[in-house]
């Protein structure tokens, strides 16, 4: 069987094949573009420590002032905490904790 039979991934999934470097000898080309792209993607959209604007900051206290009125201010702050970590939107992350805390 020559190299160029040989896929560099599933056509159908995109997933690289994890046996072509095995079989050809060479590593997989797609490998190195994927590097970098998950690089150039991680350099864009999470590195940046993006600070919350005035508006945001605003939403939020009304996120909070609402969940005070059930007494659950600080399991929502401490819920969204685990939520800004996981690099969802300042606002979103505030928003989804108080969906999971007052229902």
């Amino acid at each position: 069987m020559s190299k160029k039979n040989i896929p560099t991934h599933d056509p159908q999934t995109g997933e690289l094949n994890p046996y072509y470097e095995e079989l050809t000898g060479e590593p997989n080309p797609l490998m190195e573009q994927q590097k970098a792209y998950v690089e150039y993607y991680n350099k864009e959209y999470f590195d940046k420590k993006k600070q919350p604007t005035q508006q945001e900051y605003e939403h939020v206290e009304l996120i909070l002032t609402e969940a005070s009125a059930h007494g659950l201010r600080a399991e929502v702050e401490e819920y969204a905490k685990k939520f800004i970590n996981a690099r969802y939107d300042y606002v979103q992350s505030f928003q989804m904790a108080y969906n999971d805390w007052v229902k």
